[in-house]
């Protein structure tokens, strides 16, 4: 589960901000040095914003999608996140009416919905 390496480009085609949704990305920086890390986001009416951080060594950053930058607040947006060196970085969303917002809290968006579809399955 998940990418075998860390990498200088990831692609997350969807997230979603708004009243119903949260949208985070998780980003690493396993390195000894600082990363220049550069966030492009791409919304569902055609806007894009572009933010950089410089993320140090060996340290973390959870970016909170829709208090990055207002345009984002209400959207569906999809992001590429690149580095100057490789990092490790996941989405995580989660519905906020959603029965397994504990599971999402902890889990990919990918792994959520795998899980929702196994308990619905397991249900039946």
């Amino acid at each position: 589960p998940g990418a075998p390496a860390p990498a200088t480009t990831w692609f997350h085609a969807e997230g979603a901000t708004g009243a119903f949704f949260e949208n985070y990305l998780l980003v690493g920086n396993p390195n000894f040095v600082p990363a220049q890390v550069e966030f492009l986001f791409l919304t569902d009416m055609g806007a894009t914003m572009v933010r950089s951080v410089t993320l140090p060594a060996q340290t973390r950053l959870t970016v909170n999608v829709e208090q990055f930058d207002s345009r984002l607040q209400s959207c569906a947006v999809s992001t590429r996140v690149s580095a100057d060196v490789p990092l490790r970085c996941m989405p995580l969303g989660r519905p906020m009416l959603s029965a397994s917002c504990s599971i999402a809290a902890r889990c990919s968006s990918a792994a959520v919905a795998a899980t929702r579809f196994t308990r619905r399955r397991m249900s039946r």
